[in-house]
């Protein structure tokens, strides 16, 4: 009588485990897609810290054009 309970109980702990394993797999490539975007978020952040520069440098020059030449200024399209 021993024997026919612990079957049951047997074939629990196998759907158990075979439960969890499946579950471990989920979470891994969880983890994989999680830093694949982390990663994928500090390259597009990285981008627009390097356009952000280029864009200070662009309107240094833009400002520097329109003190200098002064026939260009802010919705004025005259050329000198």
């Amino acid at each position: 009588m021993n024997t026919i309970s612990s079957k049951p109980e047997s074939r629990k702990s196998e759907d158990i485990k075979r439960k969890i394993k499946s579950q471990e797999y989920k979470l891994d490539k969880l983890k994989q897609k999680f830093n694949q975007t982390i990663a994928q978020n500090k390259q597009l952040k990285d981008q627009i810290d390097a356009l952000r520069r280029e864009r200070v440098i662009f309107d240094k020059i833009y400002k520097n054009l329109v003190r200098t030449s002064g026939a260009v200024t802010v919705g004025d399209r005259k050329a000198s």
